[in-house]
């Protein structure tokens, strides 16, 4: 839940990842181009801060 709170992702694409979509060096998630909404992979930024409900 918060992935999609932090990061601004779609379900299906949070949903849909893989361990192997995560770079921890780089702090970035990439989605695959079958999961993405235009068919394109796409790449969003690790949150800064984790946010806290």
């Amino acid at each position: 839940m918060l992935l999609f709170l932090d990061t601004g992702m779609r379900c299906n694409e949070a949903l849909g990842l893989r361990k192997k979509d995560f770079d921890y060096e780089q702090k970035i998630i990439k989605v695959p181009a079958p999961l993405a909404k235009n068919h394109t992979q796409e790449f969003y930024l690790y949150p800064k801060k984790p946010r806290r409900l």
